[in-house]
């Protein structure tokens, strides 16, 4: 039986003429196409994970612990989720206070038409549920 085993012809180099300054060559320098995953947005990340155990730790404290069903199922992730982003160290809760307090709303001053707004919404709900204004409570107009 013949060799029908064709050869190819071997590729050439194709040389470019030298670029005018100012003109990009074709080439693998194309810009990344994924971004690093930076170490501060780690860092992040397991402090807002900590944030959210810690708020479950709560709630499972609040439903009755494990006494009750609800409780035993957010134990049973609390102490799953544990063993996988760890516990926090009091350096990290100071920065979670830190974050927090970053992420809060500016608190504005009352403006007087809020100031009598609110104290009128106070005495309506205090007269609602059989409640009289403190002794010597300033009487509201309006």
């Amino acid at each position: 039986m013949p060799d029908t085993m064709t050869e190819t012809p071997p590729v050439q180099a194709q040389t470019a003429a030298p670029s005018a300054p100012g003109q990009m060559t074709p080439g693998p320098t194309a810009p990344a196409t994924v971004a690093p995953q930076s170490m501060g947005n780690r860092a992040l990340a397991m402090i807002n994970a900590n944030i959210g155990l810690n708020m479950l730790e709560q709630a499972a404290t609040q439903f009755g612990g494990s006494r009750t069903e609800e409780g035993r199922d957010l134990l049973q992730a609390i102490v799953k989720l544990r063993k996988r982003f760890g516990s926090v160290s009091g350096d990290l809760s100071r920065a979670q206070v830190k974050m927090l307090g970053e992420r809060a709303n500016p608190i504005q001053p009352m403006g007087p038409q809020q100031g009598q707004a609110w104290q009128q919404a106070i005495k309506q709900r205090q007269g609602a549920m059989g409640m009289q204004a403190p002794p010597g409570a300033a009487p509201t107009g309006g």
